[in-house]
């Protein structure tokens, strides 16, 4: 399982996350909306296949709606597609992932361009 988080995020609230799971790992990125860019999705990638995720294994977003739709759409990506969990740690984000599936990251100025819909 890779934990998808960002530095907003308690350090304590990831590892009671990767605690629950058989062999997790936890990816920091920054936070805000900065984050939501073509080379950290490709940073997530790489540590992906670092540790041979394969289709039996899960993307988790642990963090508000910039790290659902980062984690989101490199779950979508990856393999084409593997699983996905939202913990959604914000109001907002609580209430924007209960619509589902909208996962998309940023490209130059354009908000939300490079996207998919992938049903958590």
């Amino acid at each position: 399982v890779m934990i998808v988080t960002d530095s907003g995020v308690p350090e304590a609230y990831a590892n009671i996350v990767r605690e629950q799971c058989k062999k997790g790992y936890i990816h920091v990125i920054e936070q805000g909306e900065d984050s939501k860019d073509l080379s950290i999705f490709k940073e997530i990638n790489e540590n992906l296949l670092a540790h041979k995720f394969s289709r039996k294994d899960c993307v988790i977003a642990l963090g508000g709606g910039v790290v659902g739709d980062l984690a989101g759409y490199v779950a979508a990506s990856y393999m084409r597609g593997i699983d996905f969990i939202q913990i959604p740690t914000t109001t907002l984000s609580q209430i924007d992932s209960s619509i589902g599936g909208k996962v998309a990251i940023n490209l130059d100025e354009v908000k939300n361009i490079v996207g998919a819909f992938y049903q958590p």
